[in-house]
């Protein structure tokens, strides 16, 4: 008999065995060294706000260790916020920092047990050709020589019962990013992000659909368009990931209706007369409007603006969207990326959306400048008893 296994939702009410993270390798594209340390910095402080509430793993570079160490001196895995943040030294030299991305996709079998999808990472359709980040997901899965004596899914402290999928073969070629799930059956993708052929040439839409429906234990897939990143005005190397435009909330009581349920999922909006922007949240919107989740119920739309609305000269390399946040234990981690207001607003909406949590603001510079966001830099493990 098949397994059967669920992507979960990451506001799940169980705590992470671990969020994965890393600072990008030394001879990873395009960072000059000042650069380079600013984002370690940003990471380190992302990090550092994040074991507040789960434990960190954060995988560094071994020529990067020292400085790394220095950094975190007051930070011990028992000291540096109430779980702590492991750092790990690892044998890739190019090694990117989106472990969204790069990283396996975790999911739960029938009996709750962890397996890690390897989905083919091939930088971004391209873009960024790695055979060490190619191989990232299967090395964390199945090898032990990146990371010294153990791989993380086994690691104890981390996960109880962790395993690779074994006898799983998935043939997709897509990222983390591209990903949104509700946990109940619903999945959201772009098309322009995965029935692309620099990701998926030949493969049809019924197939991928047959994959997620056998790897991810979902029963309603949402397509929206997306854009490519060769259209103009938007150079976006993921393809318009789902992580930066809509996330699902939580469902609750239908306002118009007490009888019925509601989803709820916030959206980007990027403000008016922003091609092709503007034009992805108007066919998002319109595309969620008239669909239904896997148990049948309408969505509640929540526009999230992003920042910097109403700049003269915006930039398309820039992530200002406040939609790509991190869902832990007891709390939401989200950017502030220094427009007061815009920032304080975000804050206000989130409040609102998630009222059993702490809102917590992390300032975002050099991994907005990437092109990211939080969502981006980050990947959890499930919890498994």
């Amino acid at each position: 008999m098949a397994t059967t296994y669920r992507l979960p939702h990451e506001g799940e009410n169980r705590p992470k065995g671990a969020i994965l993270m890393a600072w990008p390798g030394p001879e990873n594209r395009n960072y000059k060294r000042g650069e380079k340390q600013r984002l370690e910095k940003e990471l380190a402080n992302l990090a550092k706000a994040i074991s507040d509430h789960e434990h960190v793993i954060l995988m560094v570079h071994s020529t990067d260790m020292s400085r790394a160490e220095r950094m975190f001196k007051f930070c011990g895995f028992k000291t540096c916020g109430k779980h702590g943040v492991e750092v790990l030294p690892i044998e890739m030299p190019d090694l990117e920092f989106w472990m969204r991305d790069v990283a396996p996709t975790f999911v739960l079998d029938e009996n709750e047990n962890v397996h890690g999808i390897d989905f083919n990472f091939n930088g971004w359709g391209g873009r960024y050709p790695s055979n060490n980040n190619r191989r990232f997901a299967r090395h964390i899965l199945k090898e032990k020589s990146l990371l010294g004596d153990r791989s993380i899914p086994c690691v104890k402290s981390c996960v109880g019962g962790c395993n690779e999928i074994r006898d799983e073969i998935c043939d997709l070629v897509l990222e983390g990013g591209a990903l949104e799930t509700d946990g109940e059956g619903t999945l959201i993708v772009t098309e322009s992000s995965i029935i692309n052929p620099n990701r998926n040439r030949g493969v049809t839409r019924e197939k991928i659909e047959e994959e997620f429906r056998r790897l991810l234990g979902v029963t309603r897939i949402i397509w929206v368009p997306g854009v490519p990143a060769e259209v103009e005005d938007y150079d976006e190397v993921t393809d318009c990931h789902i992580d930066g435009w809509v996330r699902f909330v939580a469902p609750i009581r239908d306002p118009k209706d007490p009888n019925k349920d509601v989803n709820q999922v916030v959206l980007n909006y990027p403000g008016e007369d922003r091609p092709p922007m503007t034009d992805i949240y108007k066919t998002t919107k319109e595309k969620l409007s008239q669909a239904t989740d896997a148990k049948g119920r309408a969505f509640k739309i929540i526009d999230l603006p992003e920042a910097g609305i109403g700049l003269k000269t915006p930039d398309p390399d820039r992530c200002l969207s406040y939609v790509n946040y991190l869902l832990v234990n007891g709390a939401i981690i989200i950017p502030r990326f220094g427009f007061r207001q815009a920032d304080k607003r975000a804050k206000e909406i989130f409040q609102g959306l998630f009222p059993d949590r702490k809102v917590v603001q992390v300032f975002l510079e050099e991994i907005a400048w990437s092109g990211g966001g939080i969502h981006c830099v980050t990947q959890e493990i499930p919890w498994t008893k």
